[in-house]
Parts: structure tokens; C-alpha cells; sequence
């Protein structure tokens, strides 16, 4: 999308992409710099590119202008959307020439007013949860940025029935966030992921109305991400592990000692939960303690 070939005089353009919004009607005016970051002056111009489409046009920088080094040289370019065409995509680009020169293309484009969702957190782990018949609560933020209202949807159907999700439709107002709520019933072990699609749709323009009237098909206004969904649940139990590797200790040996002597090795214990836990120690089948005397 970018493209962009620095020249050996350095003249460099404020933005990589001129991206305008189109809401139908209201024309638009932006003002850009182009600076000179070589070591001599320069002669530099702007202009439309050909492919652009008519709505893009400039009202200064297009005419030959020395820009000493340093010194910058202000581009405006006024962009005119129709009333009719709300729902359409303008395209085009701004050319740099420098000393005659073709210098830069900065791709322009402007675009209808829709919503843009955004989440806080593109995987929620909930990491290793315990299953004692307990629920865990977690939540993650669900934002609108772009420049116009939409209603949400979360396809929950991926999910099984220990896991729900609060609110799975709403709706959003341009820079309006909403908190989600995930509750999850720790009853059995499982490791799990879960992809659930997150879309949004704005209400129709006039434009979408015609287009489906006549049979046509206007510009998809709906948008959607991914969300993961991740964790592990795990039996209460107690871990044993070496002091310094604090690595898992299936058995404790000892080295051979002699009689009437004492011999003593340390571990750790180590509870999957954050509850108390009251143990007693012993020789079993889960955890061997040997030795030779």
C-alpha cells in the first residue's frame, strides 16, 4: 500500500498515507508539509495523480517552489465527496516532484464513515484455574473508533456451556468502549481454546437502501475480529519440587549413609491453588522416598 522512494535530496512528506473520511457531504480541507533534509535548496511541486479520482484537488504546493534545506513547503489538498456517494470509496495520490523529478507517491484515499471495533487483549488466558465447582470472572474491553455508530455481535456458539459471555450484542457509538464480562464454571479437567468472531454492522445509507432496491450490492460496512479464548483446568493437588531447579520431583532418594546417622535433603511444596492446605506427609504410591543404609 505504501509506497514511498526516498530521493537523494531527502524531501520528505508529513504523512505515509492521506486517509480522509467521506460522510457524503461535507468538503474537506487538509493542509501537509513538505521538508527539505538535504544539504542544498531544491526545486519541489505537488500534484494530483492521474488515476485519482476528481474529488481529490489542490489548492497549494502545485506550483515550482525553491525550499531551502530545513525549510518546508505547505501542501493543501481540498477533497469534495458528492452528496450521493456516501457509501463509495475514493481513491487516488499526492505526487512530490523534486527538481523535475518524480520523488515520492503518497497513497490517498477516503473512506466511508463506519464503525472500527477494537479489543483490549487479542487472546484472554486465564491461565491454570482450579476445579473445585468454582467460578472464575475475567473481562476484556470492547471499544468503537471508528466514525460512526454499529451494533455488535459475539458468535458464542464455539463455547461450551461452562463458559458464558455478558453482554453478546450491544451497541457502540463512535469512541464508545463497553466491558465484557466471562464467567467460567471450573468443574473438569481441560485444556481449552476457543476462537469466537466479534462483527458490527452500521445502520444502512441511503446508498445501501438503493443498491439493494435495484438488485446491486453496496460496500460492506461490517467489520470483525477474532478473540482466543484460553486456559487449563486442573484437579486440586500439591506439587513437590527440587529447591533450587524448582523443577518437578517424582521421588526423593538419598545417598547411602551410615547407621545412628542423621541425612536430610530438602523440597518444596507447591499448591495449585491459593487456598490453605493442611498435608500430611508419608511414604505412598505418588511420591517415593528411598534410601540405602
Amino acid at each position: 500500500m505504501k509506497k514511498r522512494e526516498k530521493s537523494p535530496c531527502q524531501v520528505e512528506f508529513s504523512e505515509e498515507i492521506v486517509e480522509l473520511v467521506n460522510d457524503g457531504f461535507q468538503q474537506q480541507r487538509h493542509t501537509y508539509q513538505l521538508q527539505n533534509r538535504g544539504p542544498g535548496s531544491v526545486r519541489v511541486r505537488a500534484a494530483i495523480g492521474a488515476d485519482s479520482d476528481p474529488v481529490f484537488v489542490l489548492l497549494s504546493g502545485s506550483e515550482e517552489k525553491y525550499v531551502a534545506p530545513g525549510l518546508k513547503l505547505s501542501v493543501v489538498l481540498q477533497y469534495s465527496p458528492k452528496g450521493d456517494d456516501e457509501a463509495c470509496h475514493h481513491r487516488g495520490s499526492l505526487e512530490v516532484f523534486v527538481n523535475s523529478s518524480l520523488s515520492l507517491t503518497i497513497p490517498s484515499s477516503a473512506v466511508p464513515r463506519s464503525p472500527r471495533l477494537h479489543l483490549s487483549e487479542e487472546v484472554v488466558d486465564v491461565g491454570c484455574l482450579v476445579t473445585e465447582n468454582q467460578i472464575h470472572t475475567t473481562s476484556f474491553s470492547l471499544s468503537n473508533l471508528g466514525t460512526r455508530e454499529g451494533t455488535f455481535f459475539i458468535d458464542t456458539s464455539p463455547l461450551p456451556g461452562w463458559i458464558s459471555l455478558q453482554p453478546t450484542t450491544g451497541h457502540l457509538l463512535p469512541l464508545q468502549s463497553t466491558r465484557i464480562q466471562m464467567e467460567i464454571l471450573c468443574k473438569e479437567e481441560i485444556e481449552f481454546s476457543y476462537a469466537l468472531r466479534i462483527s458490527t454492522s452500521a445502520p444502512p445509507t441511503a446508498v445501501d437502501t438503493a443498491a439493494s432496491n435495484t438488485g446491486g450490492e453496496g460496500e460492506e460496512a461490517a467489520r470483525s475480529l477474532l478473540l482466543t479464548v484460553c486456559g487449563r483446568l486442573e484437579s486440586r493437588a500439591l506439587r513437590v519440587l527440587d529447591p533450587l531447579s524448582l523443577s518437578s520431583l517424582p521421588s526423593l532418594s538419598f545417598p547411602p549413609t551410615y547407621y545412628d546417622t542423621t541425612t536430610s535433603r530438602f523440597c518444596l511444596w507447591q499448591s495449585n491453588t491459593r487456598e490453605c492446605y493442611t498435608f500430611l506427609g508419608s511414604e505412598s504410591e505418588q511420591f517415593n522416598i528411598s534410601g540405602v543404609v
